[in-house]
């Protein structure tokens, strides 16, 4: 048989199927033994589809980074979404913060503001008396 001109397979390939044969059994082949034949298809097989499971890997490798990219990008976006939240938060507070201590300052002057006139009209009301006392002494 003449396995090389049909196939495309050389006749390197032949020997080394041959002395693999030998190696694992000790069975000694010849180039025109029908075995041969079927150990090289099943080598060739095997060897098309060792390369399309390489393919395949890499497809799989490369669509693994294209997903870690993406990963990247969207926590990029949720970081900055969380940052603006943040400081829109933090703008919310300050300005709550603020209104109240504006409300509680108001409350202090008006407190202190009723305070001042209790002691005004008590001022008056003595000075008044002591006005009466005054002139029904003198």
């Amino acid at each position: 048989m003449n396995y090389s001109a049909e196939q495309g397979i050389k006749n390197d390939d032949i020997e080394h199927i041959i002395q693999q044969v030998f190696q694992i059994s000790g069975v000694k082949l010849t180039a025109d033994d029908p075995i041969v034949a079927v150990l090289l298809l099943q080598e060739k097989n095997q060897s098309a589809h060792f390369l399309a499971l390489q393919e395949e890997t890499q497809k799989l490798l490369d669509a693994v980074s294209e997903i870690k990219k993406y990963r990247e990008q969207v926590l990029m976006e949720l970081m900055g979404e969380a940052k603006r939240s943040s400081k829109n938060a933090e703008e919310q507070v300050i300005g709550m913060v603020n209104a109240h201590l504006s409300e509680f300052k108001h409350s202090l002057v008006h407190e202190h503001l009723t305070l001042n006139r209790a002691y005004l009209l008590m001022i008056g009301i003595v000075g008044m008396v002591m006005g009466v006392v005054l002139r029904s002494l003198f």
